[in-house]
């Protein structure tokens, strides 16, 4: 595994916490995606709130207002997750990757 960051492998993935998130908040993602050529999008629900993000090449702070959460988890959908290998016939990587995830990050908002 790869020690700075996180990759996301398949077309989605959650993280959920022991206590409920704060109920006003910022979210602050920095990461980076696998291609920059794939459309990127990636869903991010927590509650009934949903917010997209478009993905680019290259280290990027993405930051989410969410307000009302009544959730304790986090959730990711991928839209375009791809295998190394379909792009490079030798790389024998079988995770499907898409958002490499070097920091995640919360800020209560009051």
């Amino acid at each position: 595994p790869e020690q700075s960051f996180r990759w996301s492998d398949g077309e989605k993935s959650e993280i959920i916490f022991y206590q409920k998130l704060p109920n006003k908040f910022k979210l602050k993602i920095t990461g980076t995606t696998y291609l920059d050529s794939l459309n990127n999008n990636v869903k991010i629900i927590i509650g009934k709130e949903i917010k997209e993000i478009n993905l680019k090449y290259g280290y990027h702070e993405y930051i989410l207002d969410f307000e009302n959460i009544n959730s304790r988890n986090i959730i990711f959908e991928y839209k375009n997750a791809k295998t190394p290998g379909e792009f490079d016939p030798s790389n024998n990587d079988i995770r499907k990757l898409t958002l490499a995830f070097y920091k995640i990050k919360f800020e209560e908002n009051k």
